[in-house]
């Protein structure tokens, strides 16, 4: 990998630029491993240690461990290899296969906004309008990997980001006299945002629950806490005859009242993991725990 521009004449980087970006690339092709080959291989990216003169070089090494996996090529199943998984990244100018890299670049940050697949092929045509661009099928599933798309980023995206660093350029043959690069230039950068993920939704439901009110909210908006003995939680209540009287002084709460509600929620999956969101639709009931002595009534 080489990064050029005018920042970098004297042949020196800053770290702090330097080693997220090497960690990203890491992180992609780590991914890409685990997409194509699943747990069957294991891979590293690691520093050979010679760097360039010129610009600013570091030459990576990519070790593939296939040898707890010799059962899976004894029968013959789909694996991958390391350099496969370069070639699928676009990471090779020599290669025929048009990867991940060479579809961004392609699409120009424009959407996708039809696949259409060939299983007799194995092939994929990508559509971004009328416009088309064909690959082979696992060049989408790596596209379709967030993790990966966000590591790209990071690796391409963000050091061209940095002033004087104007290209970055990859060659699987360093030590030719006349390598073939991928580049990609600072005009480029755009192209490499990893996108918005779609949330994945999980559940959702409204069920009729007793829960405790934690702390009062009296503005507009602002969420109430509540706990139903377990977690505790915060919601919006949505039941404006309620939120009324609440304001008007008509309704008074003591330590630890109870609310029969019609209690909403919803559970879906985000970049950050798991996400859980409750609105409490409808009051039904307000009663005080407060103690009371009974009398044989």
């Amino acid at each position: 990998i080489v990064y050029d521009g005018l920042a970098l004449i004297t042949n020196e980087i800053d770290v702090r630029d330097l080693a997220p970006a090497l960690l990203a690339v890491s992180d992609v092709i780590r991914e890409a491993n685990k997409t194509l080959n699943g747990e069957r291989t294991s891979i590293a990216v690691k520093v050979k240690g010679s760097f360039k003169a010129g610009s600013f070089g570091i030459d990576l090494t990519v070790a593939q461990d296939f040898f707890s996996n010799l059962l899976n090529f004894a029968k013959k199943e789909d694996v991958v290899a390391a350099i496969g998984i370069l070639n699928l990244m676009g990471f090779n100018a020599t290669s025929l296969v048009k990867g991940v890299i060479q579809v961004l670049k392609w699409l120009k940050s424009r959407a996708i906004t039809k696949v259409v697949t060939n299983d007799k092929t194995n092939n994929a045509t990508i559509y971004a309008g009328e416009d088309s661009f064909e690959v082979s099928k696992p060049v989408i599933d790596l596209l379709e990997n967030h993790e990966l798309r966000k590591a790209l980023e990071k690796a391409l995206m963000a050091p061209l980001e940095k002033d004087g660093i104007e290209n970055i350029a990859i060659t699987d043959n360093a030590e030719s006299k006349n390598p073939e690069f991928v580049i990609i230039n600072e005009k480029e950068r755009d192209y490499f945002a990893a996108p918005v993920s779609d949330d994945e939704l999980l559940q959702e439901q409204t069920i009729t629950t007793n829960l405790h009110v934690v702390t009062l909210a009296f503005q507009d908006g602002n969420k109430w806490r509540f706990t139903d003995g377990n977690i505790s939680f915060f919601a919006e209540v949505m039941d404006r005859d309620f939120v009324e009287k609440v304001q008007a002084n008509k309704i008074s709460f003591a330590k630890d009242d109870i609310l029969n509600v019609e209690l909403y929620s919803k559970q879906w999956v985000a970049d950050s993991g798991i996400k859980t969101e409750y609105r409490i639709e409808r009051v039904l009931s307000h009663r005080s725990t407060a103690p009371k002595t009974k009398l044989p009534m």
